[in-house]
């Protein structure tokens, strides 16, 4: 994913361009990131919570794992 401030920085006014401004913009853009990201967990938790029991085993979770599996990632092997 893109971060904001690619999207923002081709079309900053000239009077933005102080350090103070660029600082103020890339912790904007860092919040935003953070917000959008908690979002997409949050949305991702639900999700998989909807789901039985048997889809979760296919998936190779439980539901004690959803929690970590969303904020951490899963890694598992592609052995079988």
């Amino acid at each position: 994913m893109e971060s904001l401030e690619s999207y923002a920085k081709p079309n900053m006014p000239a009077q933005w361009s102080t350090p103070l401004a660029g600082a103020w913009f890339a912790a904007v853009s860092r919040l935003m990131n953070r917000l959008i990201r908690a979002e997409t967990n949050r949305r991702g938790r639900r999700a998989l919570h909807e789901l039985p029991d048997y889809l979760l085993r296919d998936l190779g979770l439980s539901r004690s794992e959803i929690d970590i599996a969303v904020s951490k990632g899963i890694s598992r092997s592609a052995d079988g």
